[in-house]
């Protein structure tokens, strides 16, 4: 099981939600640094979303 399996709540919904933009922006061919300024997020953040799994 994974760890955002077990989580529940506001916080893991977002962070679902987060993951789930970056793979989709990434997957349209939109690379991190233009994935983090279109989100507002920092590459970092973006590059941490794209290396976790569901």
């Amino acid at each position: 099981m994974r760890t955002t399996d077990k989580l529940s709540g506001r916080v893991a919904d977002r962070t679902r939600a987060h993951h789930a933009l970056v793979h989709d922006l990434l997957g349209q061919g939109m690379g991190l640094q233009e994935t983090a300024r279109h989100l507002d997020r920092s590459r970092r953040t973006v590059q941490q979303y794209t290396r976790a799994t569901h």
